[in-house]
């Protein structure tokens, strides 16, 4: 796991570098098996090589460059939309238009060139105050 693990996306901040799926073709949990468990929601071309912590993925985007793919984050949360007081899921043709996906760098150095430190609470400034 790298010592940096958040990076940020066109669209929203502060995404967490879970950690790399596993390569080994002998485990239950490799790559190939994850991408076959959301295969049908990623469009044709977008493949996962990282997850993060809350089951979304880091993927490769070859859509517009077959020799130099995009990084992309590919949320697992469905669209939705409200109408009146009910949430309902777009009328789509393809289960994959239901997820997000965000663009985070245009090719992987410039993903890990992007990759920063997780600020967390023991690195907050308390002085002054009284922990209870």
């Amino acid at each position: 796991m790298p010592e940096k693990t958040a990076f940020d996306t066109e669209f929203s901040a502060g995404k967490s570098f879970g950690e790399l799926l596993n390569f080994n073709l002998d485990s239950k949990d490799n790559v190939l098996a994850e991408y076959k468990n959301i295969e049908d929601k990623l469009p044709p071309d977008i493949f996962p090589f990282a997850a993060d912590p809350g089951g979304n993925y880091i993927c490769f985007d070859y859509r517009m460059n077959k020799e130099n793919p995009q990084i992309v984050f590919w949320n697992h949360e469905e669209r939705f939309i409200i109408e009146g007081d009910q949430i309902v899921n777009p009328d789509v043709k393809n289960e994959f238009d239901l997820h997000i996906i965000e663009p985070v760098s245009n090719d992987l150095e410039g993903f890990l060139n992007k990759l920063n430190t997780i600020k967390n609470d023991e690195d907050n400034d308390f002085e002054g105050f009284e922990l209870l």
